[in-house]
């Protein structure tokens, strides 16, 4: 598998280009637990819980945030100063590659539960010799 990143700006990934590989489709992830009881009050809090729940998904895939290729990111009431240093800091900790994945990030006026600020949704792609020698270990 081979990823190849397009770049226009210093700032974010406009574009990565992938041959090979499997493609993983994960839904939006949020401040939940695994018995869907909300962890969370704080933006900053739900980042992290969702972010953690995200990291279990892409596991149950055989993928690790290094293979996220795309990410769409909404935030509740969003306003940049509120938000943006917050999500780059911790995306830059959370995606471990060597650039972060192509993005958007769409300010909305509520998500699917009144008390939920952040959802992220994300595309990793994953080498097939990778995912068959996992499988087949398990």
């Amino acid at each position: 598998m081979k990823k190849t990143y397009h770049e226009a700006s210093p700032f974010y990934t406009h574009a990565i280009s992938v041959t090979g590989g499997r493609t993983v489709y994960i839904s939006g992830q949020t401040a939940y637990s695994e018995n869907h009881e909300f962890i969370e009050q704080d933006f900053s809090s739900q980042v992290d819980h969702s972010l953690v729940n995200l990291k279990k998904v892409l596991a149950s895939a055989h993928a690790s945030p290094e293979d996220v290729v795309m990410i769409r990111v909404y935030v509740k009431s969003y306003h940049e100063d509120a938000h943006l240093n917050v999500l780059m800091d911790k995306f830059k900790r959370f995606f471990t590659g060597p650039k972060l994945p192509a993005s958007t990030l769409i300010g909305v006026q509520s998500l699917a539960k009144e008390l939920l600020l952040f959802e992220i949704e994300a595309v990793a792609v994953i080498d097939d010799l990778n995912f068959s020698s996992k499988t087949t270990t398990q």
